[in-house]
């Protein structure tokens, strides 16, 4: 039986280290079972990301993505962590991730997708994530209010 862990509504510090940040449950889980759920955790890992810029090997990280099948993930992450915080080590870092033969848009959360959210889905992805592949009902704005709150760019 596999545990719902619990997300919190607080932002990382800037102390919480990667690492720890990508060993919880919601983020390790393969594309196949996120859910609607995992929404929460996904929302700050830009942040995450960004306030450990610093100290993040990118090149072990690309590779533990890509052993985890979840390369496209982390450069939409990475590319919308350096677009919103002005850092452009994290676009680099994403660009490098890409795979351009990666035609197919999917969701990237799983769960019912009536024909209201799927509607809702399409108006309100990112273009970044367009550019992944991924189709989701959470615009840019969600992520940059979290950056205004609590990122200093």
């Amino acid at each position: 039986m596999c545990e719902t862990p619990s997300v919190t509504s607080d932002p990382p510090s800037p102390a919480t280290p990667v690492k720890a940040a990508l060993r919880q449950p919601t983020l390790r889980r393969p594309r196949k079972a996120r859910s609607v759920a995992s929404k929460r955790a996904h929302h700050v890992l830009p942040l995450v990301l960004w306030l450990q810029r610093d100290e993040v090997d990118f090149d072990r990280l690309g590779r533990e993505a890509t052993r985890r099948d979840e390369r496209h993930a982390l450069g939409y992450f990475l590319e919308l962590a350096g677009q919103l915080g002005g850092e452009s080590r994290l676009v680099e870092a994403a660009r490098g991730l890409r795979d351009r033969r990666r035609k197919t848009v999917r969701m990237f959360f799983t769960g019912p997708h009536g024909s209201r959210a799927l509607g809702e889905t399409r108006t309100n992805t990112p273009k970044e994530a367009l550019r992944w592949g991924y189709l989701m009902n959470m615009g840019v704005d969600s992520f940059r209010s979290l950056f205004e709150r609590f990122a200093r760019p």
